[in-house]
């Protein structure tokens, strides 16, 4: 019966190896004392049925050792060798390579001890849970130690970055590659929907007549187009409120861009004026002035100044005066306008 099990993904065969070698060679470890599937002079006989003989290697051996790699995640047999250690309470050491995240280990599988195998320092623990198992070591002297520690260092670095790289996408790159595709999704039906209205224009232009109606077909295109470009300016001011901040405190520090804000009511409205003060946006000094200028705030301050430039051009005009015609507050420096806009 061997003594050491090591629980390993075959793709991650040299590291493996790396570490039977280490174990024989720094430690002590008797050669028949470990069993590694993928190693030679440590697997499976010729001849021998895979399943019973994995089956009877891990039913009760002095240490299971767990080379959790992001490849060895993925395998199902490797999960089934983890869960027998668990189940029988076996003695482990779950050892972290590479970018799997600690917590995965310690916290999702439920081994509390782990061995982060690019902390050095935790070699030293490692010879010891070694020597704790029972296991007759050959014997090493204090030198042999210390020189394959140092080989052992060296040959770690060259073998991790030859390790394959699990093929399954973590949570946050799957929401991130969600949002870039979401983002794509929007752009693309932007565009689809400028080309429609391209077209649109193109074929009213062709069934125009005389001048004028090629006049209305432009305006009429114009509004439309400006119309757009209004929203998307007001989309990007109400994005540019930053987070946790209550809709008051906004339209305060909006107001405030245009010396309109007034004095805060601190009677009924502190626990938003304080973690406005708390989140940087307003100063705790005497008036409490807006921290225009830092970094928190740019994006509205580039926000305002974009949406006060497209009010104030004059090719503007007349699509601001049909807006006012029909009671849309179009003067940005009035409460009413962000109140309107922004449902502030």
């Amino acid at each position: 019966m061997s003594e050491i099990f090591i629980s390993h993904a075959v793709a991650d065969k040299i590291l493996a190896k790396a570490l039977v070698s280490f174990l024989k060679e720094a430690i002590g470890v008797p050669e028949k004392s470990i069993f590694c599937s993928s190693v030679e002079g440590h697997g499976i006989p010729l001849g021998a049925d895979f399943n019973d003989y994995m089956k009877g290697k891990i039913q009760k051996p002095k240490l299971v050792i767990l080379l959790i790699t992001e490849t060895y995640l993925e395998r199902h047999f490797c999960l089934m060798e983890l869960g027998a250690a668990w189940a029988r309470s076996l003695n482990a050491c779950p050892i972290v390579v590479g970018d799997v995240p600690f917590e995965t280990v310690t916290n999702t599988i439920g081994l509390k001890q782990a061995w982060k195998i690019s902390n050095h320092s935790g070699l030293n623990d490692f010879k010891k849970l070694i020597v704790d198992t029972g296991i007759e070591l050959e014997q090493r002297g204090p030198h042999v130690w210390d020189d394959k520690r140092t080989e052992w260092r060296a040959k770690l670095s060259k073998t991790l970055p030859k390790l394959p790289k699990g093929t399954m996408a973590t949570r946050q790159e799957l929401d991130k590659a969600n949002d870039v595709a979401s983002s794509l999704r929007e752009i693309i039906s932007d565009l689809e929907g400028q080309l429609d209205r391209a077209s649109s224009q193109i074929d009213a232009l062709k069934a125009c007549k005389d001048a004028e109606q090629v006049k209305d077909i432009l305006k009429e295109f114009s509004d439309h187009s400006k119309n757009e470009e209004f929203e998307q300016l007001l989309e990007n001011l109400s994005d540019a409120r930053p987070s946790g901040v209550w809709s008051g405190v906004y339209l305060h520090i909006l107001l405030d861009y245009f010396d309109l804000s007034g004095q805060i009511d601190w009677f009924n409205d502190k626990n938003e004026f304080t973690t406005a003060i708390q989140y940087k946006l307003i100063s705790e000094d005497a008036g409490h002035p807006v921290l225009w200028g830092t970094k928190k705030l740019k994006k509205v301050e580039t926000a305002l100044k974009a949406l006060s430039a497209f009010l104030e051009d004059p090719e503007n005009e007349k699509f601001i005066s049909a807006r006012e015609d029909q009671d849309v507050p179009m003067e940005i420096a009035d409460r009413e306008f962000f109140e309107f806009h922004l449902k502030l």
